[in-house]
């Protein structure tokens, strides 16, 4: 029977096991820093579930960290030289750091920057949406960065009957009205059609029963003071799906989020 001393002894002469183990390690504390980066900064609650964020992060993870280590363990035989090992590492390295920052892009791109409310609802707006030019030479857009925090904003009220025209053809032509930066103002209480759109709290419980636990511990989290008579609720678009926002009942801003149809 193989006692631990000789597995230890197996493990240091074993080129393969050594080098295979190094880089997984590595690759997974670098895809482990990214991702907390990316859950912090890019996709808070609950964006890294409605936006596709979680998919496309576990993609990334499996991609670089799985196949990555799957190689270098095809290449660590123990009868190749170290200048061919060193070249086929450096190889397999490279792939994977190509393969991470264009992971990297495609959440930079799929990320939710805005939080926007539509008239009568909301809608995140992505990075990938707004990337035409009349958003990079807008304010919003120059003062928008990587870093910066989901912001939420309103519609305006059009100026013209010819601006409410293009809007809507705009919004005919797959680029909603929530898209179209230029018709964006400040968020608040004061915002069109949201004191008309939003609902009491109760009547989602009331509604959707089974969701009440989720609601007052959401609520709990919160402040162990407030209650669900503190909250009014909104429905919510983001890639497609539906979810409903709860705001505080003062201030309309938004607290937390249901992955539930509340139209």
């Amino acid at each position: 029977m193989i006692n631990a001393s000789e597995l230890y002894v197996a493990y240091r002469n074993s080129r393969r096991i050594k080098i295979t183990t190094v880089h997984f390690m590595s690759s997974l504390l670098v895809n482990l820093l990214i991702a907390t980066f990316v859950v912090l900064v890019w996709y808070p609650p609950p964006f890294l579930e409605s936006s596709g964020g979680f998919r496309l992060l576990l993609q990334v993870i499996c991609i670089d960290v799985v196949l990555g280590t799957f190689l270098v363990c095809l290449v660590s035989n123990q009868e190749k030289r170290k200048s061919e090992l060193i070249r086929d590492l450096a190889v397999i390295i490279s792939m994977q750091v190509v393969a991470l920052l264009y992971g990297i892009y495609v959440l930079l791109l799929a990320r939710p920057v805005f939080l926007v409310f539509e008239y009568d609802r909301f809608r995140v707006v992505h990075a990938v949406d707004i990337t035409e030019s009349i958003w990079a030479n807008s304010e919003e857009g120059k003062k928008h960065s990587i870093w910066s925090p989901l912001e939420t904003k309103a519609l305006r009220e059009f100026k013209s009957d010819k601006e409410r025209s293009d809007a809507t053809i705009r919004a005919l032509e797959g680029f909603p009205l929530a898209f179209q930066s230029q018709l964006w103002s400040n968020y608040g209480p004061e915002a069109k059609g949201l004191k008309q759109s939003i609902r009491e709290s109760e009547v989602f419980i009331s509604r959707f029963p089974h969701w009440e636990k989720s609601i007052r511990d959401s609520i709990k989290r919160i402040s162990e003071k407030t209650m669900p008579s503190d909250f009014v609720y909104v429905t919510m678009v983001d890639r497609g799906e539906f979810w409903t926002v709860f705001l505080d009942r003062q201030t309309l801003q938004p607290k937390f989020y249901l992955p539930v149809d509340s139209y």
